[in-house]
């Protein structure tokens, strides 16, 4: 989705997130790349911790330990007031840099089918749409 890329720097702005757009080109590029009709990119903004979570389960605890120290969500994003686009983009940064991206796209495109924003028939967690 176009204004998800285009809206990340203002939204950076806005919220004093520290994420770059790079990780959310990277994230929206390879959804669209893997997985065009499941509309991942249609997640909520509520429902990113739960996926945030459902994901880092996904992983070994090694791993998840330097997912959390690398993407730093409570110190990164102690500032934010409202809504949950620095944990994400915080999170994007982290897979990027340890080279998860491609596992949290695939967990995305997995879990995930939204048919309209913020409305996914399929999530993480939830007995629903057998794809």
């Amino acid at each position: 989705m176009r204004t998800v890329t285009l809206a990340a720097p203002v939204l950076m702005l806005l919220t004093g997130a520290t994420s770059t757009p790079d990780s959310w080109n990277e994230w929206t590029t390879a959804l669209h790349r893997e997985c065009p009709s499941r509309h991942v990119e249609m997640l909520s903004d509520g429902a990113v911790p739960d996926f945030l979570d459902q994901f880092a389960r996904t992983l070994p605890s090694a791993a998840r330990k330097r997912f959390d120290r690398v993407a730093d969500i409570r110190r990164q994003c102690a500032k934010e007031q409202l809504g949950f686009y620095c944990e994400m983009g915080q999170s994007l940064d982290a897979a990027q840099k340890l080279g998860l991206m491609h596992k949290l796209v695939s967990f995305g495109c997995d879990a995930v089918k939204c048919e309209e924003p913020a409305l996914c028939s399929r999530f993480p967690g939830r007995l629903s749409d057998p794809r």
